[in-house]
């Protein structure tokens, strides 16, 4: 073997390296991506679950043998939380009885689920906003935390009271 096919040997060679390595990236990179759309996945199924429970209960606790026309009568926004005698999800009758709820949950290949959920009034026409008065629309915001592939995400609902 002479010189020039040595280099062409040792040229083939490092190239062959380059190839193995890149693949090996590359498919670590599928790996993650594929293990971060699992959790995303995941998590959007247990906070879809919990809004459609949350969904599932009366407006405010004075709208459930009643129907209301004045913002008034609603719960005032630092009374949101369990009322008197409720101690778990299952015996919350009202939106705001699940301020501040916290649901973990173990998934065999995701690891621990975390849903933290927020209940706050929102400015009418601007859901983004808190409004420090009571009105007809409260926002349901769920933060989702999985610390086995780092992902934090937020979903939000909005439920909206209207009397007939």
């Amino acid at each position: 073997m002479n010189g020039g096919q040595q280099i062409l040997a040792l040229a083939a060679l490092t190239l062959l390296s380059y190839l193995i390595l890149s693949f090996g990236n590359t498919s670590n990179l599928f790996l993650e991506t594929g293990l971060f759309n699992e959790s995303v996945i995941s998590g959007s199924a247990l906070a879809q679950s919990l809004i459609e429970e949350i969904q599932s209960r009366a407006f405010d606790e004075n709208t459930i043998s009643q129907a209301l026309t004045s913002v008034d009568n609603l719960t005032l926004s630092n009374s949101f939380g369990p009322d008197a005698g409720e101690f778990s999800s299952i015996d919350y009758d009202d939106i705001d009885d699940y301020n501040g709820f916290v649901l973990s949950d173990t998934l065999s290949r995701m690891g621990n689920y975390n849903a933290a959920v927020d209940i706050y009034y929102i400015v009418e026409f601007n859901p983004d906003t808190r409004s420090i008065e009571r009105t007809f629309s409260k926002r349901i915001d769920i933060k989702i935390t999985n610390p086995a592939v780092n992902t934090n995400i937020t979903f939000s609902s909005i439920v909206s009271y209207w009397w007939i």
